[in-house]
């Protein structure tokens, strides 16, 4: 249960960490546009590696293909779902000129908070299940918040004021913590779930990949960058994967 806590307080802190450099990052380099689109590429990249080559697999060994594609499945359309059902907006929607823009901020806000849910629960699943997993997701994903708080940040970084850009940030790095939280509960409710858990975080990571950062770097239409961004991503998780 300690070592749950600690995790926990952990991933608050990197949270922080990574939203208050995203956003630093942001108002220096918000209109070096091969910047943003490289950072979504590494953020993409590096979550898709940690579904495809971590949570995936270690969900297959222990549960099988055929309920950890179930969990994957059900993961993805649970985001689908939420993503219809909630009021957010997409950052690639987002209009800089509006004259309703710290709404639109807001609902911004509130899309990355239930993109960034999931992310949490993953660490907290994976540490669960096996430390030197949970390690090598949280250290990634810790890695994967710095580019995408920058580049989602860029759009409201354009159109707001500091104060008000820096409220709705720190308000989405409560939703890692959330989700550790409730990935902690469920696990101690119902253990022998756990590899599910992990094929259901993968699947919605996939949809936020899917649904939120590739619309929003096809945007700038500098495609090179965003899979020179891809690339990295995967030379640093594969880095990481050898040392963690």
């Amino acid at each position: 249960m300690i070592e749950i806590v600690i995790l926990i307080l952990g991933i608050f802190l990197l949270s922080m960490i990574t939203t208050t450099i995203g956003l630093w990052l942001a108002y220096r380099c918000c209109k070096v546009k091969h910047l943003v689109v490289a950072g979504l590429g590494f953020s993409t990249g590096i979550m898709l590696a940690i579904s495809f080559f971590g949570l995936i697999p270690e969900a297959v060994s222990l549960a099988g293909s055929r309920a950890a594609n179930i969990a994957i499945l059900v993961g993805f359309f649970t985001m689908l779902l939420f993503d219809f059902l909630l009021p957010h907006m997409h950052v690639i929607e987002e209009k800089p000129r509006n004259s309703k823009l710290r709404n639109v901020a807001l609902m911004v806000a509130i899309g990355l908070s239930i993109h960034d849910f999931p992310e949490g629960f993953a660490i907290s699943s994976s540490f669960i299940q096996q430390s030197a997993l949970g390690l090598l997701v949280l250290i990634s994903v810790a890695i994967h918040d710095v580019p995408e708080r920058f580049a989602t940040a860029v759009p409201l970084v354009l159109s707001q004021k500091k104060s008000f850009v820096y409220k709705m940030a720190f308000m989405t790095a409560f939703a890692e913590p959330v989700g550790a939280v409730i990935g902690a509960v469920a696990i101690a409710i119902t253990p022998g779930l756990t590899p599910l858990f992990l094929a259901f975080a993968a699947g919605a990571m996939i949809f936020i990949c899917l649904d939120e950062l590739v619309p929003l770097a096809l945007g700038y239409k500098r495609l090179h960058y965003f899979i020179a961004g891809v690339g990295a991503s995967l030379v640093v998780y594969f880095g990481l994967s050898f040392i963690v």
